[in-house]
């Protein structure tokens, strides 16, 4: 879906300007007004009427102004809900099939600032193709249009949505392949991947394993197929983590950063990826996804008890993410975070206590500013953090230093379970209990014995 270039027409005092002038002028008043939304409600209604009013002219400056206040992730964190929302709701409810065809494209894999925007806009795409009756004419774009609408999904948290369409992808998939095994190859495996990932998502581990298990055998020694080979090793892994079976995850994530490797330019940083440009840059460029896979590897070695591997494994993951998160923050400041926490347990595991807690700590403040902008999206992130942290205080007998952090911790697992009770209560059982321990152990005598009646009362 390709429309041309929208050419909206101008009115008032901006109709004379330059359509690159008005939109930077554009820009400017919707970060001005983002900015302000803390203490001027008023603020957040106007950029609401205004998008809401000319979305088809606006929406340019207005993502623009997102990916602007992006830079900082810090004293501007009022413009991400602010701008994503509205752009998302002016879009559900003024549907423009031209708009959301030309969004398609230009919205990244992965972006802190505009995933409700992202989710409707797939959502549309995929409700059009039904309304039009395009899913027998194209079922091999609509199974694609699915997939990504399910990523969206799960970005957003939107579990029971994702599983929905991830069947429906799943089944196109299997009954096209039947016929036309050739043309749906990678259909098929993609669905089986996506389905795994729900899975895993649900805590349904078994079925992501069967999943993953048959969307590998498919793709092995298939010319073409190493990328997403090397990707599903990387996911079973986790899955086979998760299973309690470590060699064996050990292993297939060995296998997955070995096919990475040969996909990615020896210098990697001399790579002009723009991933700011839209979905090209991902399917472009393997770098992402091979900094998952270290980050996935140094893991797995961490668990082996293989810590000089899992050091320097962590150190390259850190490394790659740092120089993509400076030059691209909205898109890769959460792997930033995740390779943060993943190098400081590598710390620990050379007893390297002060880099240890250092890299934790700053994982944690990495992760607490991406929450304001999508807390479903980062919460359950930022709570593990937070979890680890106060491990690692308590480990070295500083209690009184972790018991900050493990308020914070419950404090979030406290909302993920008002959220999600049947995914979050075992996390903040355990995380109270472990707040009780740090507050007798500092005699904290009163506080201990609320946070006794607190996790009675779960």
């Amino acid at each position: 879906m390709n429309p041309e270039p929208l050419q909206p027409e101008a009115h008032g005092p901006l109709a004379n300007l330059e359509r690159k002038d008005r939109d930077e002028r554009i820009k400017a008043f919707l970060l001005t007004l983002a900015r302000r939304t803390q203490t001027n409600e008023k603020a957040a209604q106007t950029i609401a009427m205004i998008l809401a009013d000319r979305i088809a002219d606006y929406w340019q400056p207005a993502l623009e102004a997102s990916m602007q206040a992006a830079e900082s992730l810090g004293g501007d964190e009022e413009i991400y809900p602010v701008i994503d929302t509205v752009i998302a709701k002016s879009i559900r409810e003024k549907p423009d099939l031209n708009l959301a065809a030309e969004l398609y494209n230009r919205i990244p894999t992965d972006t802190v600032l505009l995933k409700q925007t992202a989710l409707e806009i797939f959502r549309q795409t995929v409700k059009a193709m039904k309304e039009r009756n395009r899913v027998e004419l194209y079922p091999a774009e609509y199974i694609a249009m699915v997939l990504n609408l399910v990523a969206r999904l799960t970005q957003t948290g939107e579990s029971v949505e994702a599983e929905m369409y991830a069947n429906e992808a799943l089944e196109l998939s299997r009954s096209h392949h039947t016929s036309e095994p050739e043309k749906f190859h990678d259909a098929l495996c993609s669905s089986l991947e996506t389905t795994a990932l729900v899975a895993s998502g649900l805590g349904q581990r078994e079925k992501s394993r069967e999943a993953r298990t048959e969307a590998i055998n498919l793709m092995r020694g298939v010319p073409g197929q190493e990328r997403n080979l090397a990707q599903s090793l990387n996911n079973l892994a986790g899955t086979l983590k998760d299973l309690g079976e470590l060699d064996s995850a050990l292993e297939a994530s060995r296998e997955a950063v070995a096919i990475y490797r040969t996909l990615v330019p020896k210098e990697p940083r001399e790579t002009s990826t723009n991933y700011q440009e839209g979905l090209q840059a991902w399917i472009d460029d393997p770098r992402p996804q091979f900094g998952e896979a270290l980050v996935g590897l140094s893991s797995h070695q961490n668990d082996c008890k293989l810590h000089q591997e899992s050091l320097a494994s962590a150190k390259e993951a850190y490394e790659l993410f740092r120089g993509l998160s400076g030059d691209y923050p909205d898109q890769f400041r959460y792997h930033f975070g995740m390779a943060l926490h993943n190098l400081g347990m590598a710390d620990f595991g050379v007893e390297d206590l002060d880099s240890g807690l250092k890299h934790m700590r700053e994982s944690a403040k990495v992760l607490a500013a991406l929450v304001p902008a999508n807390s479903e999206a980062y919460l359950p992130t930022y709570a593990h953090v937070l979890s680890s942290l106060t491990l690692a205080f308590a480990k070295h007998e500083r209690n009184r230093e972790a018991i900050e952090p493990a308020r914070e911790c419950v404090d979030a697992y406290t909302r993920l379970n008002q959220l999600a009770p049947s995914l979050f209560k075992e996390q903040l059982t355990r995380n109270l209990e472990n707040l009780k321990v740090l507050y007798d152990a500092e005699g904290m005598t009163d506080l201990a014995t609320e946070t006794a009646d607190r996790i009675k009362g779960l």
